[in-house]
């Protein structure tokens, strides 16, 4: 990763998360959760760091070089009302707090794991799910946003859809409120 990544640049710098931390929790996390499509896989790992808190990093797996999606710095009293506290339950909370809805056809969340959505009969096929699915709640001058999708596509007219393992965005302003209300 490099000091210009925005990933570097925006969410671990400033927040004094080094990339030896982000190291540390690839190479020995708390917990794991793994997701596959097209030939893809991803880890969503969660690494206590400090008493002070924790790292949530969504990661492309590949061989020995992982192409990281997102890290984020989690305080425990955010963690308190989680009975689950595996990686996908983290970040849904995360997602939900933090996010922006995302909408396709009459489905919308701010976090979407393991569904099947129906591409509208009315569009064209197109095999990119961000032609599909959109945020809703996104103001006109909107921050910059952080997030991550994996899907698989399956086509076939009528019945076209997008087989979403997991999708979200997260508003790094939302985030960074976060991080200054939490701060020592």
């Amino acid at each position: 990763m490099h000091d210009s990544d925005p990933v570097y640049e925006y969410l671990m710098k400033p927040y004094g998360i080094t990339k030896d931390d982000v190291q540390e929790a690839l190479k020995s996390p708390d917990h794991i959760h793994k997701l596959k499509a097209n030939n893809i896989v991803k880890g969503i790992f969660i690494k206590q760091i400090s008493k002070e808190y924790y790292l949530l990093i969504d990661a492309n797996l590949k061989d020995r070089n992982h192409s990281i999606q997102t890290v984020f710095r989690i305080f425990p009293h955010t963690l308190q009302d989680i009975t689950i506290k595996t990686p996908i339950h983290v970040l849904r909370k995360f997602a939900n707090d933090f996010g922006y809805a995302l909408q396709m056809g009459n489905y919308s969340s701010k976090f979407i794991f393991n569904e099947t959505l129906k591409i509208p009969e009315s569009d064209k096929i197109n095999n990119e799910l961000e032609h599909y699915l959109r945020p809703v709640d996104f103001p006109k001058n909107a921050d910059r946003v952080f997030g991550s999708s994996l899907y698989t596509v399956k086509t076939g007219y009528p019945n076209s859809s997008f087989k979403i393992e997991i999708a979200y965005l997260i508003s790094l302003k939302k985030y960074k409120e976060y991080q200054h209300e939490n701060e020592s």
